[in-house]
């Protein structure tokens, strides 16, 4: 027997190697468990949209602070004493209104911005002795008219398609002054696409007949308001117009938001107010579009506290007529505690003053 035979005696049978396979399988067996496990403890979190399925973590979420210390976010100085269901505004400062010249205007809807109608636009506002536009960028639907990069805007394709940046130009080169009308709390568009954002009840998405109601204190959403209104400003925007900043008439509103108490609407409507003033009231005039209701009462159904928003606000928009017109800029000077009647701006289908007023249509009433 040679040497290799009595060596075989001694270690018969197959050299064993590492087996790579086996390892690969094992791995993939531990990956496939484990997401297992994520997904059954995830699952409660999974939330089916119109495209697609999402993780909604409360944990990453933001707890919103109520605005206590308001003097800290307001501008300089006018005194005035005020206070809101346990919330302390009587420290409010600010120079709301401060250079604000008459605004003479025309409104335009959102399905009228494009460049023919703008320059109809600009036509008829020049035989009314008006020179601006008012335009409606962002109406209830949510659609922006412009492209805009919003981060919700590109997430969730809200943007339009007018070329609204270079329309801008070419107005303020006809030497119109530009307001932009930004729609707030109502916006149907981003809660079939993001329903986090949205206010609720006990049975699903809070809507009414006006549309789906954003949550003010969400602060996404009010993120997303603020790149809007920045967008805007940059484009050349002159000021913006917030419409619908409002809360919905209804029982047993559940916010996005965790709070540690319940918020009036009031508290809702005046803290998202004030939020935008600090985000954006050394940028360009804010203004507030009103309801009738709350301008005559003080307090509207809608939640609009006007001896706290008239504070906030450069200038206060409000449907008023010749009849009205009077009763309606008292109520204003008041609540701003102003004597300049600019501040005020009625609209309607006629200008029932020679001071500040906005029309709702580019046909010749005969009463201008």
């Amino acid at each position: 027997m040679n040497e290799q035979q009595r060596n075989w005696d001694v270690y018969p049978g197959k050299r064993k190697t590492f087996n790579w396979l086996t390892v690969a399988v094992i791995v993939v067996a531990l990956i496939i468990g484990s997401f297992m496990l994520m997904f059954s403890s995830f699952q409660k979190y999974l939330v089916y949209r119109q495209d697609g399925v999402y993780l909604d973590l409360p944990f990453l979420e933001t707890e919103v602070e109520e605005i206590t210390d308001v003097e800290s976010v307001m501008r300089d100085p006018v005194q005035a004493e005020l206070s809101l269901d346990g919330y302390d505004f009587s420290n409010v400062k600010t120079n709301a209104g401060e250079n604000i010249s008459t605004l003479k205007a025309m409104y335009v809807t959102y399905d009228q911005i494009n460049d023919e109608s703008l320059q109809n636009y600009v036509s008829r506002a020049k035989l009314n002795n008006a020179s601006a536009l008012v335009l409606q960028v962002k109406p209830e639907s949510g659609q922006l008219v412009y492209p805009s990069k919003a981060s919700l805007a590109t997430g969730y394709g809200l943007g339009g398609t007018y070329e609204l940046a270079a329309k801008v130009i070419s107005l303020k080169e006809q030497d119109m002054y530009l307001v932009a009308d930004v729609t707030c709390m109502l916006d149907s568009m981003i809660v079939t696409r993001y329903m986090g954002t949205a206010l609720g009840t006990a049975t699903g998405v809070l809507a009414t007949e006006s549309g789906y109601w954003m949550d003010p204190y969400n602060t996404q959403y009010r993120q997303y308001l603020v790149e809007v209104c920045k967008e805007l400003i940059n484009m050349g925007f002159d000021e913006i117009m917030l419409s619908y900043v409002a809360h919905p008439v209804t029982e047993g509103v559940i916010y996005s938001q965790t709070m540690t108490t319940t918020p009036t609407a009031e508290a809702a409507v005046s803290s998202f107010a004030i939020y935008m003033e600090k985000e954006l009231g050394d940028m360009a005039p804010l203004s507030l579009r009103c309801s009738y209701d709350a301008l005559i009462n003080g307090v509207g159904s809608n939640g609009q506290d006007m001896t706290v928003l008239g504070k906030v606000f450069d200038r206060i928009f409000c449907s008023a007529d010749k009849n009205t017109y009077d009763a309606c800029l008292a109520k204003a000077m008041e609540y701003m505690d102003t004597t300049d009647p600019d501040r005020f701006v009625p609209y309607g289908y006629s200008s029932p003053t020679d001071s500040s007023w906005m029309l709702l249509t580019w046909v010749d009433t005969g009463e201008d």
